[in-house]
């Protein structure tokens, strides 16, 4: 194997890696800024990813860094289009 191909395999995973991270409920709070009430309102609302359940009970969640990512990008997108 090349030492380009495996270059790229490592940065294709890494790529994969980045996008399957989850976050608590606690990282997502601190990521948003927004807090648990109105986050869990958001979701309900269709306007917020909704979280991954870890457990069959669905007693522990997470999000989708990537998820939320495309969240915050939305937001500064709906910020831009009243600016101009």
């Amino acid at each position: 194997m090349s030492q380009q191909f495996n270059k790229s395999l490592l940065l294709e995973a890494a790529s994969m890696t980045e996008q399957l991270r989850l976050l608590n409920l606690q990282q997502t709070k601190n990521k948003v800024g927004l807090g648990k009430t109105l986050i869990y309102r958001l979701i309900s609302d269709g306007e917020f990813p909704a979280p991954v359940p870890l457990t069959q009970t669905g007693s522990r969640v997470g999000w989708l860094q990537s998820e939320v990512d495309e969240y915050i990008l939305r937001c500064v997108a709906t910020r831009n289009r009243r600016a101009a």
